[in-house]
């Protein structure tokens, strides 16, 4: 990543990994929430990006199924939002 010209990256999905499990067996909808279990290094990526001199959109992937199940999108949104805010911070 290091490696890369920033002006190269158009947008940045951000998720995290279940723990235990091989890459293989990640599809989307068994993916979490941005920093939420620390699989995926996301610190060392968001400061890779930072390091490159990246300052352009980045986007929470909020493939976890129980998102589905919170009351309404307000609280969809803000609970992704927190996610993205850890993450970033």
């Amino acid at each position: 990543l290091l490696a890369v010209d920033p002006a190269r990256i158009v947008l940045v999905h951000l998720n995290d990994a279940l723990p235990g499990l091989e890459r293989h067996e990640l599809p989307d909808g068994t993916r979490d929430l941005p920093s939420a279990t620390g699989v995926i290094d996301l610190p060392g990526f968001v400061g890779a990006l930072r390091e490159i001199g990246y300052a352009g959109p980045a986007s929470c992937e909020p493939f976890k199924k129980e998102l589905a199940t919170l009351p309404d999108d307000p609280t969809r949104l803000t609970t992704v939002s927190r996610a993205l805010d850890r993450t970033l911070a």
